[in-house]
């Protein structure tokens, strides 16, 4: 089994272990994986952006859906679906997010409304904020839960295989992207991302194997990719918009890079690709929020085995 087949295994079983591979807190080893497979091609990645502030200005993210004052309504409309695991659903919404946001950006290109992925996000998620709980409820989660078929296959026509077929770094996923890339059928498919929850600190050998929270783990995010084939464009839907510099989720490194064994860890990456450029403008996970009506706040992301969402 190849390396990457392994960690997809451990990234299922949700396992705390100790990371051993180097990481990344940005889309651009993502944007540069999908140039090798289309070099011709536009490609769109959610990104931070500075403007005369240390603190970069936050990217609108979906994957703080649903909000603390709607939480209990969207969970009560879930367990009258008769879901299972309607906790782990609630917590783990990064795939229905990524599902609902690639339909929506699929829409405004179509539609001939695409401007910037910055502004599609934003309104996106202003449109989704906006609806009533039960109503987004059915549009994020309708489809999701009355799947017929299991991820990967729900996301559409053209769509076959299992995970690994579309699993970032996979010379599967690569065939898989080159094939929609020529097949006007497929308009978007989803693209699994491994990556690791650090903890806030560094867990003993006891301490990990006795963990019961979701801490210190390989995990699977999932992004759409929405494929524009006759203006050769493709635009990453990913329902936690940019990663953040010094939060505790970052994308494995692809080609994948082992670190040295003194340098396995479960505490926030200091031995990662990027260390170097790293800046220290957050503690933990805290970030800035910049809200349309200019009021700044500080928040605080949790982060889950398929995303983060915002406290």
């Amino acid at each position: 089994m190849k390396p990457i087949e392994t960690l997809l295994e451990k990234a299922l079983d949700r396992k705390s272990r100790r990371l051993t591979y180097k990481t990344t807190y940005s889309h651009d080893n993502l944007y540069a994986w999908l140039k090798t497979i289309l070099p011709t091609w536009e490609i769109f990645i959610p990104q931070q952006e500075v403007k005369g502030s240390s603190a970069p200005l936050s990217f609108p993210a979906l994957s703080d859906w649903p909000s603390i004052n709607i939480r209990d309504t969207v969970k009560h409309w879930i367990e009258e679906q008769n879901v299972e695991n309607k906790d782990g659903l609630l917590d783990g919404l990064c795939e229905p997010l990524a599902f609902y946001l690639s339909l929506k950006l699929k829409e405004d290109v179509e539609l001939g409304k695409f401007h910037s992925i910055r502004r599609s996000y934003q309104n996106i998620k202003s449109e989704l904020d906006s609806l009533e709980a039960v109503d987004a409820a059915q549009l994020v989660l309708g489809r999701y839960i009355n799947q017929v078929q299991d991820s990967p296959l729900f996301w559409g026509e053209g769509i076959v295989g299992s995970k690994k077929n579309y699993l970032f770094g996979h010379n599967l996923a690569k065939a898989s992207i080159l094939e929609a890339a020529n097949n006007p059928a497929v308009n978007m498919m989803p693209l699994y991302v491994l990556n690791y929850i650090f903890d806030g600190d560094e867990l003993s050998n006891n301490e990990l194997k006795n963990a019961v929270e979701e801490t210190a783990q390989y995990s699977l995010h999932v992004v759409g990719l929405v494929f524009d084939i006759h203006r050769s464009r493709l635009f990453i839907a990913d329902s936690n918009g940019a990663l953040i510099p010094g939060s505790n989720m970052e994308f494995l490194s692809m080609p994948l890079k082992t670190r040295n064994a003194a340098a396995a860890s479960t505490k926030v990456s200091c031995f990662d690709l990027e260390s170097k450029k790293r800046k220290h403008i957050f503690s933990s996970s805290k970030v800035f929020i910049s809200h349309p009506d200019g009021v700044i706040e500080e928040g605080e992301y949790i982060s889950t085995p398929s995303g983060k969402r915002l406290k």
